[in-house]
């Protein structure tokens, strides 16, 4: 994660706005996040994470090539896909990128400061980013 924020700000882009999303199966550790559509089809990962700007995801394990894809349909490609008939419950944790380097973003769940989300209220939260 830390390679794609200083991809944007070595373009002099400013982090304001920008969010880290931490994923975790709602049994962590004991179940992975399964991710559908990464370079690799589908891979299994104890946590995942993800950074939004806007409406746009962006992932560097997202599908084959490096794209902004917007939020709705990034969680259905990759974490929910129609074809799957079980779906996983996750949790998310939205984080400010621009703390990144001050806080340990490397997939600890700090629930006092970033409270854990549904993926109903991350949907809700369109206009927040």
């Amino acid at each position: 994660m830390s390679a794609l924020i200083q991809r944007f700000v070595d373009n002099g882009l400013s982090l304001k706005g920008t969010y880290i999303v931490h994923v975790r199966a709602m049994n962590a550790p004991f179940a992975e996040v399964k991710a559908y559509h990464t370079r690799e089809e589908t891979k299994k990962w104890s946590f995942h994470a993800f950074m939004i700007r806007g409406s746009k995801v962006f992932d560097m394990d997202f599908g084959k090539s490096a794209q902004a894809t917007p939020v709705s349909e990034y969680l259905e490609k990759m974490f929910f896909p129609l074809s799957v008939r079980k779906k996983q419950k996750l949790f998310f944790q939205i984080k400010p990128a621009s703390l990144y380097s001050l806080e340990d973003f490397d997939g600890t769940m700090n629930l006092k400061d970033y409270p854990l989300r549904t993926l109903e209220e991350v949907q809700g939260l369109q206009g927040y980013f």
